[in-house]
């Protein structure tokens, strides 16, 4: 059994399973998008990415991808997470000079999402395939993770020296 995100997601459910009964998922978007606001609002621009960063660095620690190394198994792993948490699907573009993470089917405003939450995303995105990456990379160059683009329910994110 490989060591996995998929792993950790389906061994303990409470990682990302369904929502508690007393709280509406309704309930859920408002708090967090109130939180949101809350951050937006009181700390500067670079905070703010930086919280969010954050954020998406604490959540891929909830769900490690062990000791996968080919880009195929780890796109696969991190498409049931993606799935599991109803957040689309990823596609890695592997070149010379690094790798392009295309992630699709995001909430975005035309399928009903709050501004709030669409434009914490690619943040929360950023950090949590940077901590992914970066714990299956190798000694040598130091690579990074950014937003290469956002539109919609696509958000394009390159990850490299």
């Amino acid at each position: 059994m490989m060591n996995s995100a998929y792993n950790t997601v389906e061994a303990d459910g409470s990682v990302f399973g369904p929502v508690d009964e007393h709280f509406t998922p309704e309930t859920i978007q408002f708090v967090l998008e109130m939180v949101i606001e809350q951050i937006r609002a009181s700390a500067s621009a670079d905070q703010t990415h930086g919280f969010f960063v954050a954020t998406g660095r604490r959540m891929a620690a909830l769900a490690q991808l062990g000791d996968l190394s080919n880009v195929d198994d780890i796109e696969l792993t991190l498409n049931i997470v993606w799935k599991r948490m109803r957040l689309g699907a990823v596609n890695f573009e592997l070149d010379d000079h690094g790798l392009d993470i295309v992630h699709t089917g995001l909430p975005s405003r035309e399928s009903g999402a709050s501004e709030a939450i669409v434009n914490a995303i690619p943040a929360i995105l950023e950090g949590a395939y940077s901590a992914w990456l970066e714990s299956l990379a190798q000694k040598g160059t130091p690579l990074r993770t950014w937003v290469v683009s956002h539109s919609g329910s696509r958000l394009e994110l390159r990850h490299a020296p």
